[in-house]
C-alpha cells in the first residue's frame, strides 16, 4: 500500500466517523477533514472527479460549521426563559418606560 493509498482510507474513515457524530458541530469538523483529505488524495492519484466533488463540498460543510458554531453560542448566551424579561399584559415594555426590565420568574 502506498501512502497516497493511505490517504484514500483516512479520507474515506473520516466520512464513516461523521455518519456516527451525534451533534453538529463534530459532524462538520469531520466532514471538512475528509474533504481536505480527499482533495489531497484525488489530486496526488489523478482523481479529478473526487478532486472536484470534495473541493465544492469544502466550503459549503465550512459556512454550515460556522453557522452551527453561531447557532451554539447564542443558546449558551441566551438567558434561560425563567430569568427573561417579561411585559405582562396592560403594562408597558421597559424600553418605552426608559429603564431596565425587571427580571421575573416565570
Amino acid at each position: 500500500m502506498t501512502a497516497v493509498d493511505g490517504l484514500g482510507y483516512l479520507a474515506a474513515a473520516l466520512v464513516l466517523a461523521t455518519f456516527c457524530a451525534k451533534s453538529m458541530v463534530p459532524l462538520r469538523a469531520l466532514a471538512i477533514a475528509s474533504n481536505i483529505a480527499f482533495v489531497t488524495y484525488g489530486f496526488f492519484d489523478g482523481l479529478w472527479p473526487i478532486l472536484l466533488l470534495h473541493s465544492v463540498m469544502l466550503p459549503m460543510n465550512t459556512m454550515r460549521l460556522r453557522e452551527a458554531v453561531r447557532s451554539q453560542n447564542q443558546a449558551v448566551l441566551r438567558p434561560p426563559p425563567s430569568l427573561r424579561p417579561t411585559s405582562a399584559a396592560g403594562k408597558q415594555h421597559s424600553s418605552q418606560m426608559g429603564h431596565a426590565a425587571r427580571l421575573e420568574p416565570v
